[in-house]
């Protein structure tokens, strides 16, 4: 990421664009109030895909790496960092940017000539399909959507079973006879608890993968 002043940003972000293609990675830049896109740098001095003029819109965090920009023209970029910080950095430098804006436009500085629009969604909606591309898209994800079911049922049984084991630990250290069977018991309660984490957080990683 690229920040010259408080109010200006340039970097990739991953844009969502449909439920095929889901987020696709972009060039972003923010300027004078205005955050346009392109696919990649090289566009930038000939085909810009999109703008969003952020003295109409709103700038929502959506989560820890995800946000969403929206304007009063039912305009919306679902847009997704790559880490934590760069997702405050985003969402910080957008709402100073609004900010700014704002102030222009109240003191009538309205001059920037610009066309809001977002050819993600416009190549979507205007794309060619025939049926048998379309059932076969969909065939494709109904595949993917059955082995993710697969694995997270299959995550969900050990989770139970390492579940199961670290219950067993608990209810013998609390029959420990002495202080030395205690510690002993203790060591097997702590690996386990350690595996019961590990499991969970494997499951939680695969109920991700349905975010498609």
């Amino acid at each position: 990421m690229d920040s010259k002043s408080p109010d200006s940003l340039r970097g990739f972000l991953y844009k969502w664009t449909n439920y095929i293609k889901g987020y696709q990675k972009r060039w972003f830049i923010l300027q004078n109030g205005l955050l346009s896109y392109y696919r990649n740098q090289a566009e930038m001095a000939h085909t810009c895909r999109g703008t969003i003029n952020l003295a109409n819109a709103t700038v929502t965090s959506t989560g820890s790496t995800t946000f969403l920009i929206s304007n009063s023209s039912t305009q919306t970029f679902h847009l997704k960092a790559a880490c934590e910080s760069e997702q405050k950095m985003w969402v910080s430098v957008l709402l100073t940017a609004k900010s700014k804006a704002l102030a222009l436009r109240k003191y009538g500085d309205d001059s920037d000539v610009y066309t809001e629009g977002d050819d993600d969604d416009v190549e979507y909606k205007n794309s060619s399909m025939s049926a048998d591309d379309a059932m076969r898209l969909v065939n494709q994800l109904l595949a993917k959507m059955e082995q993710h079911l697969v694995d997270l049922q299959r995550h969900q049984e050990t989770l139970s079973h390492k579940g199961d084991d670290l219950q067993r630990s608990l209810a013998d250290l609390e029959t420990a006879r002495d202080p030395t069977e205690a510690t002993q018991r203790f060591s097997v309660v702590r690996e386990r608890s350690t595996v019961f984490g590990v499991a969970s957080l494997a499951m939680v990683n695969v109920s991700t993968l349905f975010n498609v």
